[in-house]
């Protein structure tokens, strides 16, 4: 399975166990781990980061920094819940697959 493969899969994940009525021992991790990573590295191969710390480390930056920018948008606009944030995020990550890694820049 592809990188983004893998993306897309942990992204309809997350949006399935957000649906009301699922448990909450099932929620918690796979919502916590979707909004700390799943964003930030389907938009990491963007940027000039290398190493696999690296990248994991401006994953979470970029996952957090999305998460606060659509939660406080919602909230602005009467909007709060998982489910419109996830569904946000989630379009944010399927953005970042479908643009795809950086082009190599000729010297």
């Amino acid at each position: 399975m592809t990188r983004d493969r893998t993306l897309l899969a942990l992204t309809v994940l997350a949006l399935l166990v957000t649906v009301p009525g699922t448990p909450p021992a099932l929620r918690v991790p796979v919502v916590t781990a979707f909004f700390l990573i799943v964003p930030g590295l389907a938009w990491v191969r963007r940027l000039p980061v290398h190493g696999p710390l690296e990248q994991a480390t401006v994953a979470v930056a970029i996952s957090l920094a999305l998460a606060v920018v659509v939660s406080e948008t919602l909230l602005l606009l009467g909007v709060a819940g998982l489910l419109p944030a996830a569904l946000v995020l989630g379009a944010f990550t399927v953005v970042g697959v479908l643009v795809g890694p950086r082009s190599a820049v000729p010297a």
